[in-house]
């Protein structure tokens, strides 16, 4: 007997009322969900940033509205813009003192998490959860760099090793999928929770 095939998944809400979700829609929103996490912020003492991660990952899975509600409003740009605009006048009180001493605390930072990295993923049975030592040590190494370094990381790895096209699409299904989606639990998320939990103590 052939295996059933099963059944294709509909579209979702957003995609059947695609047309109704213009620029102004997804910023309003964006900006509705915002001061939802801000007012829970409020109330449970947790970060709203992590708020707003837990909400916007419940809620974009929902498919009621789209997956980068951002960048379907090509907002994206324009609220990084924003974010650098705020950073950017803090800078000017940095004396070159402070400069001197972050980057000792980053060198630190960074010898002691290659060092926890191969600990962890080549002498600790961590790695099993890849499946190999090798792959699992490049994957938490390359976190370091993030998202998009971790893409270019894969494509220099393939045309460094691959010799045909069948082996570049092997190494391809193998690798990217690993190197993005730890990026995106470590990085994009787990970076979030960290941040918004230590901003108590600044």
């Amino acid at each position: 007997m052939r295996p059933k095939k099963e059944p294709a998944a509909g579209p979702t809400f957003f995609e059947g009322h695609k047309k109704y979700y213009g620029q102004f829609t997804c910023l309003a929103i964006t900006a509705l969900f915002s001061w939802v996490a801000f007012v829970i912020g409020k109330w449970t003492g947790l970060s709203a940033t992590i708020w707003a991660l837990i909400l916007g990952a419940a809620v974009g899975s929902t498919g009621y509205l789209p997956r980068n509600i951002l960048k379907h409003a090509n907002a994206g740009g324009l609220l990084n813009c924003a974010v650098f605009c705020a950073i950017i006048p803090s800078l000017a009180s940095i004396k070159p003192e402070n400069l001197l001493t972050l980057s000792y605390s980053i060198c630190v930072i960074f010898a002691i998490s290659i060092f926890c990295i191969i600990v962890f993923f080549k002498y600790l049975p961590l790695w099993k959860i890849i499946g190999s030592k090798n792959v699992a040590v490049g994957v938490a190494a390359c976190q370091l760099i993030g998202f998009p370094a971790t893409y270019l990381v894969v494509n220099e790895i393939i045309n460094a090793v691959a010799e045909t096209e069948e082996e570049k699409k092997i190494i391809h299904e193998r690798l990217m999928a690993k190197y993005l989606v730890a990026g995106f639990v470590t990085v994009t998320t787990f970076s979030v929770i960290v941040a918004g939990i230590f901003v108590k103590f600044i």
